[in-house]
């Protein structure tokens, strides 16, 4: 944020990492980096108090610099989309069950997954914020029978959104597909939903690519590499068995 772009590669150090360059000089990072969206109010808080507290020459504040309480501020905000989090998952299982059901399956996804460990231990990245666009989506979802053309061509445009924040939501598609056939079957909803849908997720797609094409001189470059990621790093159960933050060494 500070230098003015979202390229890391001068603040790697060269000397620790062995790296490749896109042609655009780019570090070809697999991250997603939507989120940013979210930690702008956090980041922009966090500069107004240090610049009052500069200003007033309150030293036991100034004696962080001022990276220090900009990083805390947004890893601060993880624990902040948590809460939100643990908050709308218990409303949309209240929508279906029980308060005993309900709590029950919260505690379930809370202590079977790595959720607390990115929530509270390792901050300040983009899994929280996906998560909570991941909720927001299944309500989304949760509301298709009512949806109107208008509601249709948002949750297209919000889905476009949810991939440009974390990049693994594509996975999402999968169960919108698969509820959106349902329902159709059914006859509760028609076919022609679909094109509203794909009409709101387009604008913002394409957005997105000229991005990656821009930043990496290639289009869909962080699905490239996180597929190559998930099949040469992960391997097939990399993620629940890997060493590296994978489900059952994470999870409490």
């Amino acid at each position: 944020m500070e230098d003015g772009d979202l390229n890391i590669i001068n603040q790697l150090d060269t000397s620790l990492i062995d790296f490749s360059v896109s042609k655009t000089y780019n570090w070809p990072d697999n991250h997603s980096y939507g989120s940013i969206i979210l930690w702008i109010p956090f980041y922009g808080y966090a500069k107004s108090v240090y610049s009052l507290a500069d200003k007033f020459s309150l030293r036991n504040f100034t004696a962080w610099n001022l990276d220090t309480v900009t990083r805390a501020a947004m890893s601060f905000s993880t624990v902040v989309f948590g809460l939100f989090i643990i908050l709308l998952t218990y409303k949309l299982c209240r929508v279906f069950f029980s308060a005993k059901i309900s709590a029950f399956s919260l505690v379930a996804i809370s202590l079977g997954t790595p959720f607390f460990y990115y929530m509270l231990h390792d901050v300040g990245q983009a899994n929280i914020a996906g998560t909570l666009f991941s909720i927001l989506l299944i309500w989304f979802s949760s509301s298709m029978v009512n949806m109107k053309r208008s509601h249709w061509f948002l949750y297209g445009t919000f889905f476009s959104i949810c991939i440009a924040v974390r990049v693994e939501l594509w996975l999402q598609a999968l169960f919108i597909s698969l509820f959106f056939m349902t329902l159709c079957k059914s006859k509760k909803i028609s076919w022609k939903n679909s094109s509203y849908f794909l009409i709101g997720f387009i604008g913002i797609f394409i957005l997105r690519s000229v991005n990656a094409y821009i930043k990496f001189g290639t289009f869909h470059m962080e699905e490239l590499l996180l597929l190559n990621t998930a099949l040469s790093f992960y391997g097939p159960f990399g993620e629940f068995f890997s060493s590296y933050r994978s489900v059952f060494h994470t999870s409490p």
